[in-house]
């Protein structure tokens, strides 16, 4: 069953507007709703439209795409948080943090690499043309992808021979 990517934010949205705003008179905040200066009302606002836009792209890019390639490049806004954290806010990042970013990073570009882009058949070429022992995984992967081509040494270094 499909549903309208559009639709399906309206209702999450619904949703989230009914709990949060039950949470606020849960806990008598809505006192505060006066105190809010002008700016700070501006920036939630159009915080509140990036979030819908996102929500939207988030959606609609699910309906369209791989779901297994469009959530990391989703969960990579956590990255580009932190990168803006750390060069527009001057925040300190801890090398935990630096180090779940970049583990997120190579998370998100192994998850969305595409071996069938042309400068990676010139990888695979390279590693056809002279195979050494430690390169059988990079072979296993450009055969797998389809770049297949006989493998110069294939015979003494203990690699099938791939045809054409």
């Amino acid at each position: 069953l499909k549903i309208d990517s559009n639709l399906a934010t309206a209702v999450r949205t619904f949703v989230v507007l009914i709990f949060s705003w039950g949470i606020v008179f849960a806990t008598g905040a809505q006192r505060g709703l006066a105190s809010i200066s002008r700016r700070s009302l501006l920036f939630l606002i159009l915080s509140g439209l990036a979030t819908g836009a996102s929500w939207l792209c988030y959606y609609r890019a699910i309906q369209l795409g791989d779901v297994a390639k469009v959530v990391p490049i989703d969960k990579f806004s956590l990255v580009i948080t932190v990168a803006l954290a750390f060069f527009l806010l001057h925040e300190a990042i801890s090398p935990k943090a630096i180090a779940g970013a970049l583990l997120v990073t190579a998370g998100t570009m192994l998850m969305n690499y595409n071996m069938r882009r042309a400068n990676s058949k010139a990888v695979c070429s390279a590693l056809y043309v002279t195979p050494q022992p430690q390169d059988s995984i990079f072979l296993d992967i450009c055969t797998t992808v389809g770049y297949n081509r006989n493998i110069k040494g294939a015979a003494t270094s203990g690699w099938p021979e791939q045809k054409m």
